[in-house]
């Protein structure tokens, strides 16, 4: 996916000049700063501005990663091929990736008590705070991580831009959320 939006084969409207803010991915520190993709501040010390914006992209990315991390943290802790950079040709890992999501649903379907029990995805507990589920456990304890670091963008300085500018505006009366700073100064300790 970050293939096809660096080299804009994939379709998503152009940005409007007149708005600050183009359509972005939101993703963790891991990510490099891209044109299309915004992430997380990640020096050690923060403004309280730069830590709301944190918050509210933490927000934001919780949904979907919550989802995704689900779906894929279940297919690897039950399929280790995925626990790893998988070394094949594209034609044998586009026949993989179908083969596993079958049988996963197969057994979601026939024995989801043992192969997928509730404990073993992440879930949220009264306060919406996530409960890592033992998927976590399973993923961690394997080899390491094989993926190779994602590096470089060319539009680094614009891309840095963009993340000002929604800091701002969640910094802004606009676009703020009348509990925001509760949060954000608990972790500062004010």
């Amino acid at each position: 996916m970050g293939k096809a939006f660096e080299d804009g084969s994939i379709s998503i409207p152009e940005p409007d000049r007149n708005v600050t803010v183009p359509p972005l991915l939101v993703g963790d520190s891991a990510f490099p700063m891209c044109t299309w993709l915004t992430k997380p501040y990640i020096n050690a010390v923060l403004t309280p501005q730069q830590r709301n914006f944190n918050y509210h992209l933490s927000r934001a990315r919780m949904v979907t990663e919550g989802l995704f991390e689900n779906c894929f943290g279940i297919l690897a802790a039950r399929w280790r091929i995925f626990r790893r950079a998988i070394q094949a040709k594209v034609e044998t890992v586009q026949k993989i990736v179908p083969a596993t999501v079958a049988l996963h649903n197969y057994l979601r379907q026939t024995d989801t008590a043992c192969y997928c029990p509730a404990s073993f995805v992440d879930s949220f507990d009264g306060s919406r705070n996530i409960l890592p589920g033992e998927l976590h456990r399973i993923t961690s304890v394997d080899e390491g991580s094989a993926y190779p670091p994602i590096r470089g963008s060319k539009y680094r300085n614009y891309a840095m831009e963009v993340r000002e500018a929604l800091k701002a505006y969640v910094n802004s009366e606009r676009g703020a959320v009348s509990w925001q700073w509760e949060y954000t100064m608990l972790e500062l300790n004010f």
